[in-house]
């Protein structure tokens, strides 16, 4: 969804995602980073902004994962439009992500 830049449908299934993960107690934040990404491509500030916030709230980002959280928070903050001018995550490499490799 996110190649084909089809926002909405990646939001209503990362949407889905979550609420699955929450009901098994799985870990989130990563998602919540994909969510903040499909809502700044749809231009959606606050929606962006409120998921790498969260994302940062959840214990179990790797490093990697939390740094690009950081990073992407303090520059989209700061003005600058992170998500276009930074390779992003997307749910087509999910199973791919820094976080989900042994």
């Amino acid at each position: 969804a996110h190649a084909a830049h089809a926002y909405q449908e990646e939001i209503d299934v990362l949407q889905t995602m979550i609420t699955a993960a929450r009901s098994a107690s799985q870990p989130i934040g990563l998602l919540q980073i994909y969510l903040g990404q499909a809502y700044a491509a749809l231009g959606d500030s606050a929606g962006a902004r409120e998921q790498l916030e969260n994302a940062l709230k959840d214990g179990t980002l790797s490093e990697n994962d939390r740094a690009f959280a950081e990073k992407a928070l303090e520059r989209f903050n700061s003005g600058n439009e992170f998500f276009k001018n930074t390779p992003s995550l997307s749910t087509s490499s999910l199973l791919d992500a820094p976080s989900s490799r042994p």
